[in-house]
């Protein structure tokens, strides 16, 4: 059964800002970014998917290295939004 394809329908500003010096990571996101299309489920990818808690309910966290990046799903319409990218200890703070 083929799995069904999301699409990313919005990035918010802070993960492009968060982007501009990081060349590196700006290498490497287009592929994590395929992986999270094909599936942005905790179980589509256990180790690097997982829902959040509290203030944060809502929210999906995808960990690349020492950065975690936060997103929606709608699983009606198969979006993604992209919120905030940031380093792990900075990313759950008050935006």
């Amino acid at each position: 059964m083929p799995s069904v394809q999301y699409e990313i329908v919005q990035v918010h500003a802070r993960v492009s800002k968060f982007l501009k010096n990081r060349h590196e990571l700006k290498r490497e996101l287009p592929q994590h970014l395929d992986n999270l299309c094909k599936g942005p489920l905790p179980a589509d990818d256990p180790g690097r998917i997982s829902h959040l808690r509290g203030k944060f309910l809502c929210l999906c966290r995808y960990k690349v290295g020492d950065t975690r990046l936060l997103y929606e799903v709608d699983q009606n319409k198969h979006e993604i939004r992209l919120l905030d990218l940031n380093m792990r200890d900075k990313v759950y703070e008050e935006q």
